[in-house]
């Protein structure tokens, strides 16, 4: 199939040019400490994401999954045909008696809206669309999903009104109609020409980032301006590991620097559960630790004076934990072993940076990082930092070895907060002085080169639709919760386990798989193997594995590659047929759905944690279907859903209500009986792809588009030999 905009970064690139022609983007001025700091100073920052770490064997899985990781000889292509890439497309229908259900049709005006009629600034798990157009005392919005058909999302009243749309998974393409009319008089019906989504070629949707200041909290794209999540005062923003939570501080009361911690859902703004230190501290600096578990912050007297870090349990009864240390420090992120942090120190002879483990009252001075501040750490373990010696200000690498570069210099400028999104672009805060009042600051966001003498271009982020003051920011690219990526690339890829017992990841490009990594070995004896997505909250994929004696076990994947000591799950699970849907009930955490022996479907709802809640009953009657399959998200509404083959060979969609149900399920294919093998991928390369495997070992492909229907000629050959294997997705 054709893509829109082939190989851009992101369908709403369609609207950059028209956002980023200004470059008064950047915040209002505001003054800036001069060279000299305060602890106060780094209620400015936030820490970012830690994706590093060290690569680890435990149980029967190994650790040879790396980062971008080439494969070595005897690990690439088999058992795929020739160099491993698409073999060509088999047929419209695909192989003999497979048949695919027609897919919607759609029509629209030919009308484009001029500009303004729709603005829609497109995050990573909704839109915000702005609607306006002069006369109309009604404007309703509708979308159509990538091959879909046109589907209403909200009628305003008015000339204009704001829409949120979460109905729309972010990662495929799809566009905007607008009618807009007086009475019962259609004034205007247009489609928006640009195609909006986040869909990228490296596997990530794009960043998008939450700036905090006196306005409010507010989320914006890179590309467009952003929505208010809430209005008051906040400081230091930070998204958590998996990018579905902000911590942020709320400032009650300036004057006696009285404050909470809040941590609130990105996708709603809801409260999940706040910080409150009464009047004895002032929270700040929040960092979420690698395996999402931990929120750090460092509190802060009434005089603005650092006191130490203060822990708080992200998923159980938050239970707040002090640490005081004899050096004062704050502006804490975590490095990747989840137990030491990169701190900024005070109060001592030579101000800098710091390492401080969890539980410890001593700081080790850093080297090299002398008057360094706001650190981040990069997926290889170097730190990141500004610095500032009074006149000259620069932004700093130092690597493990101890070497310190300098990446940016200015005599003018100020550098705030490196940060790297999980991709591994670079973004940091630029304060420049006014050109009216040099005395006055204006911050901005810009995405960096990490080289020496590199370019910074501005981003949308801190130019919010009401004015607001940068007093922190952070940016996130979460997975969906139903990731199969083992390869660290953002793509799902294909599980699949040898005779041998070895397990290896089949890395998605699209319509084929290629090279393939090995992940663990002695997987064997096992009578079940699952793509968990992530159970624990750290962007990671798992691993589930179902034993001889019926206990489950979880493997938890790691950044760098390989997983975690197993834990279990529980036993009693053999005579279940085990299935991962991602997010299934909407609670933004990922869940495992599982058949018993008597046709009965169960809903086994994570709790973030590597563990499962009590189980719901789904329904009856699915005993009589011969495969079941999570998907995650295949009609691209944003929640995820299931497929099943009954016993006549049909393929049926069910798709999921967001909340722990079930919609109208749909037939999408007949003839499905020969096939010996299934699983289907989530969206990547704007597309999910159905993998099925013949009875003489070939692997075919089946694109899917719309509203969860079959791409009509989009079928292809994968490869041969995969008879030996069994795969999951």
């Amino acid at each position: 199939m054709a893509r829109h905009l082939s190989g851009a970064r992101a369908l709403a690139l369609g609207i950059a040019a028209a956002t980023l022609a200004p470059l008064a983007l950047a915040a209002p001025a505001t003054a800036l400490p001069s060279g000299a700091r305060t602890d106060l100073d780094a209620l400015r920052s936030r820490t970012g994401q830690v994706v590093s770490g060290q690569a680890a064997t435990s149980g029967e899985v190994s650790s040879r999954a790396r980062r971008a990781t080439t494969s070595s000889p005897d690990e690439t292509q088999a058992p795929l045909d020739g160099s491993g890439t698409s073999q060509g497309r088999v047929a419209t229908s695909g192989p003999s008696g497979v048949r695919l259900a027609a897919g919607s049709t759609s029509t629209a005006t030919s009308t484009d809206c001029a500009d303004g009629v729709v603005d829609p600034n497109v995050l990573a798990e909704r839109s915000i669309v702005h609607l306006a157009f002069s006369g109309a005392t009604s404007m309703t919005l509708m979308r159509q999903r990538d091959g879909g058909t046109w589907r209403t999302v909200a009628t305003v009243s008015g000339a204009s009104g704001v829409v949120t749309d979460r109905g729309v998974n972010q990662r495929v393409g799809y566009q905007y109609r607008v009618i807009a009319k007086n009475g019962a008089t259609t004034l205007l019906d247009c489609v928006d020409s640009s195609w909006f989504g986040t869909w990228t070629e490296d596997g990530w949707g794009d960043a998008d980032g939450v700036v905090a200041g006196a306005g409010g909290l507010f989320q914006q794209s890179r590309y467009s301006l952003g929505d208010r999540v809430s209005s008051a005062e906040f400081v230091s923003p930070a998204f958590s590991t998996d990018g579905r939570l902000v911590a942020a501080t709320r400032i009650i009361d300036d004057t006696t620097r009285r404050a909470v911690l809040e941590v609130r859902k990105a996708s709603t703004g809801a409260v999940v559960f706040t910080v409150d230190l009464g009047t004895s501290a002032f929270p700040a600096d929040p960092a979420f630790s690698p395996d999402g578990q931990t929120l750090a912050f460092a509190r802060y007297d009434s005089a603005g004076k650092a006191q130490g870090l203060g822990f708080v349990d992200v998923f159980g009864a938050h239970t707040v934990r002090t640490l005081t240390t004899s050096t004062r420090i704050a502006e804490p992120v975590w490095r990747a072993d989840g137990t030491t942090l990169v701190v900024t120190t005070y109060g001592v002879p030579t101000e800098g940076l710091g390492l401080v483990c969890t539980t410890c009252s001593t700081v080790t001075p850093i080297s090299g990082t002398a008057g360094g501040y706001t650190p981040e750490i990069g997926a290889d373990g170097s730190i990141w930092f500004a610095w500032s010696d009074g006149t000259t200000n620069a932004l700093r690498k130092r690597v493990p070895s101890g070497a310190v570069t300098d990446i940016r210099t200015s005599t003018t400028d100020y550098f705030y907060q490196p940060r790297f999104s999980p991709d591994g672009t670079l973004f940091i805060e630029r304060d420049t002085p006014d050109t009216a009042d040099p005395s006055q600051y204006t911050a901005g966001i810009y995405v960096a080169q990490p080289v020496a003498g590199g370019t910074d271009t501005i981003t949308s982020f801190g130019a919010a639709r009401v004015s607001t003051t940068v007093a922190g920011w952070d940016v996130r690219q979460p997975q969906s919760k139903g990731t199969s990526d083992f390869v660290s690339e953002a793509h799902h890829d294909v599980i699949g386990r040898d005779a041998s017992g070895n397990l290896w990841a089949y890395r998605n490009v699209g319509v084929t798989l290629t090279t393939r990594t090995k992940i663990g070995a002695g997987w064997g004896g096992f009578t079940a193997i699952l793509a968990a997505g992530d159970l624990n909250g750290d962007d990671q994929a798992d691993l589930v594995g179902r034993d001889a004696k019926g206990a489950l076990w979880l493997y938890r994947g790691k950044a760098a590659g390989g997983f975690a000591a197993r834990t279990a799950l529980g036993t009693g699970w053999n005579g279940y047929t085990l299935v991962a849907p991602g997010d299934w009930n909407g609670d933004d955490k990922a869940d495992l759905v599982a058949r018993d022996g008597s046709g009965r479907l169960w809903l086994y709802p994570g709790t973030g944690r590597g563990t499962l809640g009590a189980r719901v009953s789904l329904g009856t009657g699915w005993g009589g279907m011969t495969a079941l399959l999570g998907t995650g998200d295949v009609d691209f509404d944003n929640r995820a859903d299931l497929v099943a083959r009954d016993s006549s060979g049909r393929l049926w969609l069910y798709p999921g209500n967001g909340t722990g149900g079930f919609l109208a399920r749909r037939q999408i294919g007949s003839g499905w009986s020969s096939f010996t093998g299934l699983a289907v991928t989530e969206v990547t390369y704007g597309r999910p792809m159905f993998f099925a495997r013949l009875k003489d070992g070939t692997l075919i492909s089946y694109e899917m588009t719309g509203d969860g229907a079959f791409s009509s000629g989009d079928v292809y050959r994968v490869g041969t030999g995969w008879n030996g294997l069994t795969f999951t997705a």
